[in-house]
């Protein structure tokens, strides 16, 4: 009992320290359907397969950015995301 204990306990440790280190900030931009280039913060779980929202940190709130009303999203890293609509 007191193993089965201590190893739940040391699986949610290391479950919780995962997520937290998963969920980074990078700076970066992005460009709105009108062209306007915003420099920004923004705040994700890296190595997605999809990035269907960008979440954009204000000094004061966070503020999610959605791919169909973005032209292209770029970081500092040299990662670009642009957004095209298919036929």
């Amino acid at each position: 009992m007191r193993f089965s204990r201590i190893l739940l306990l040391s699986l949610l440790y290391f479950f919780g320290v995962q997520l937290v280190q998963a969920q980074q900030t990078i700076t970066g931009y992005y460009v709105d359907i009108n062209g306007i280039n915003h420099k920004s913060t923004f705040k994700f779980l890296f190595d997605q397969e999809d990035y269907k929202e960008f979440v954009v940190l204000n000094s004061d709130q966070e503020r999610k950015v959605l791919a169909d009303s973005v032209i292209e999203v770029g970081f500092d890293n040299g990662r670009i995301f642009q957004s095209e609509i298919l036929p």
